[in-house]
C-alpha cells in the first residue's frame, strides 16, 4: 500500500525539533561565552562580580575598596583617609586565581541547566586577600592629628608671679591609637560602612614639678638683680623627699647671725644643754637675738679652759663644720677681733665674683646652711644623720630637738615668716646687716616640712624694703608650692 505525504502536523512538529535544536546550539553558544566570566552570584570580598571579566572584576574592587576612602571621626570632626596612606594593598592574583577556580569547577552541563533556567548553580564567595602596613597607617594618622590640632593637649600647671602661687593645669583629650587604629583597620577591609571612629582619653593634667617653682624663685630672684644691682641665693630641700633646688647656692654670703646655728651645735656637742637652764638662756639669745655679738658668747663656751684664745676655739669651729660638709663656711675671729682675724680661702669664694663683697672673716653659703639644718632636722626627728654619725652620738636627740624649739621662738614678722600664714611652725634664725639679709629656717606644716635658706647682698648698701620683699615672696612661694592645695595668698 503506498504511503502517503507527511501531512502538517509532521511538518509542524519537524520545525519545532529544528528550531528547538537551533536555540539549544544557541544556548550552548551563549553559555560557552558565560563560561569564560565569573559566575552568576559570584562575589569577592563582598562585592559582586558575577558576569565580569578578570579585568572588570579587577576595576570593581579598586574601586570598592583602593579609591575608597575611610572616613575617620574625632569627635565632632572627620577627616578622609586615603587607603594607600596606609600602603593597603589587595591581593588580585590570589583572589582572581581563586575565583577561576570556583568558575571551572562547576559541572558542565548543570551550569548549563541553570543558564537556561535562570538559576545559577551556587558558588562558595571569594574572601578579601589584602595587607596593610600598620607603622604607615600609625605615621599617617600622627601627622593627620597633628597637622589638624585635632587633639587638645593638657594643659601644664602655671605659676603665678602677682601672688606666686600655683594653679592646676587642665585636662585634655587625646587620641587613643593603639585601639583606635583596630577600628580603622577593620574599615580598610569591608567596601561597606567605610567609617571609623577613634577613641579619646582624657589625659590628666601633670602635677606641678619642682622645677616649676625653681622657675618661679629663680626669676624672681634675676628680676631683683637686673633692677636692683645687687645678687641672691637660696637652698630648698623637701625633707620628705629629699629633692633640692637652689640659684646661686655657693655664693659666699656674709653668715653673721646664721652662723650661731653652727655654733650652738658645736656647745651642744661639748656639753649638756638640755639640763643647764644658763645654757638654754644663752641658747634662746642666740636663737632670736638682732645681736652678732652672741656669737662670741657660744664661742667662750666652746673654749676647753678658761685661757684658751677665743681666735683658737674660732678656728677649732670652722675645722669642725668643714668636717660635717660644710666646706665653705668659716668663721675667723670673734665678732670685733682685731688684726688676729684669719681669712680663709674657699671654693666659694676663690672663683671669680661679680657683685659679692661678704665679710673676709664670717663667711656661708645657702647650700652650707640649707644642710646643717637637714643635719638638725634628722637628729631630731629620726635620732640619725649626720650630727650623730659625724659627732658620734656627742650632739643627742634631744639637744638637736631643743636647738629647733628655741629656734621656733624666733619672731620678726619679716623675711620667711612674711612669707607663711600665721601660725605656721617655723624654726629659723635670720641676720641683717646694711649689705646682706639672711633667712635660714625649717617650715613645718602637714603637707610638707623643708628647709629653706635665702640670702640678698649687695656691696655697700642694700634697701631692706626692696630685699625684704623679694625674700618674703621666695618664702610664699615655696610654702605655696609644697601646699599647693591650701595656698597663702595673703600679701
Amino acid at each position: 500500500m503506498r504511503r502517503s505525504a507527511p501531512g502538517f502536523i509532521e511538518w509542524l512538529l519537524v520545525t519545532f525539533l529544528i528550531l528547538g535544536a537551533c536555540l539549544v546550539l544557541y544556548k550552548l553558544y551563549q553559555y560557552g561565552d558565560v563560561r569564560q566570566l565569573f559566575p552568576s552570584r559570584l562575589t569577592i570580598a563582598g562585592v559582586d562580580v558575577g558576569g565580569q571579566t578578570r579585568d572588570e572584576a579587577e576595576a570593581r574592587l579598586t574601586e570598592r575598596y583602593l579609591d575608597a576612602p575611610v572616613t575617620v571621626y574625632h569627635r565632632n570632626s572627620s577627616f578622609q583617609l586615603d587607603p594607600r596612606q596606609a600602603e593597603f594593598n589587595l591581593d588580585f592574583e590570589r583572589m582572581m586565581t581563586q575565583a577561576i577556580q570556583e568558575r571551572d569547577q562547576q559541572d558542565y552541563w548543570a551550569g548549563f541547566w541553570g543558564f537556561l533556567w535562570d538559576r545559577p548553580i551556587g558558588v562558595d564567595p571569594v574572601p578579601i586577600y589584602a595587607d596593610h602596613s600598620t607603622e604607615a597607617l600609625n605615621a599617617t594618622l600622627r601627622t593627620i592629628l597633628l597637622g589638624g590640632n585635632l587633639d587638645q593637649p593638657a594643659q601644664p600647671p602655671q605659676a603665678d608671679t602677682s601672688s606666686m602661687s600655683f594653679s592646676y593645669g587642665q585636662a585634655g583629650l587625646e587620641t587613643d591609637l593603639t585601639n583606635s587604629i583596630k577600628d580603622i583597620e577593620a574599615a580598610l577591609y569591608r567596601w561597606k560602612n567605610r567609617s571609623a571612629d577613634l577613641l579619646l582619653l582624657e589625659v590628666e593634667p601633670t602635677e606641678p614639678g619642682i622645677g616649676l617653682l625653681n622657675t618661679l624663685l629663680t626669676n624672681s630672684i634675676q628680676e631683683f638683680e637686673a633692677r636692683s644691682g645687687g645678687v641672691g641665693s637660696y637652698y630648698v630641700i623637701n625633707l620628705r623627699t629629699g629633692q633640692e633646688l637652689s640659684y646661686n647656692p655657693r655664693i659666699p654670703m656674709t653668715g653673721l647671725g646664721t652662723l650661731n646655728i653652727a655654733a650652738m651645735v658645736e656647745v651642744a656637742r661639748q656639753t649638756e644643754i638640755d639640763i643647764d637652764e644658763e645654757l638654754r638662756s644663752l641658747f634662746s639669745t642666740a636663737a632670736t637675738s638682732n645681736e652678732t655679738a652672741v656669737l662670741n658668747d657660744l664661742l667662750a663656751v666652746i673654749q676647753l679652759d678658761g685661757d684658751e684664745d677665743l681666735y683658737i676655739v674660732a678656728d677649732r669651729l670652722t675645722d669642725v663644720m668643714q668636717s660635717l660638709g660644710m666646706v665653705n663656711t668659716f668663721i675667723g675671729c670673734p665678732v670685733g677681733g682685731d688684726w688676729r682675724c684669719q681669712e680663709y680661702a674657699t671654693v666659694a669664694n676663690s672663683q671669680p665674683l661679680a657683685n659679692i663683697a661678704p665679710d673676709k672673716h664670717f663667711q656661708t653659703t645657702a647650700e652650707d646652711t640649707a644642710l646643717l639644718l637637714a643635719m638638725l632636722y634628722d637628729c631630731a626627728t629620726f635620732d640619725g644623720g649626720a650630727l650623730r654619725a659625724v659627732y658620734d652620738g656627742a650632739v643627742s636627740q634631744t639637744e638637736c630637738s631643743l636647738i629647733l624649739e628655741l629656734m621656733k621662738r624666733n619672731r620678726i614678722s619679716s623675711l620667711l615668716e612674711r612669707g607663711v600664714p600665721v601660725g605656721t611652725e617655723i624654726a629659723h634664725r635670720h641676720a641683717w646687716l646694711s649689705d646682706t639679709y639672711g633667712d635660714a629656717g625649717i617650715v613645718f606644716t602637714d603637707a610638707a616640712e623643708y628647709v629653706i635658706v635665702e640670702f640678698t647682698h649687695k656691696p655697700g648698701y642694700l634697701d631692706w624694703d626692696i630685699s625684704s620683699t623679694l625674700m618674703a615672696d621666695l618664702s610664699r612661694g615655696t610654702f605655696n608650692y609644697f601646699n599647693f592645695d591650701d595656698p597663702y595668698l595673703d600679701q
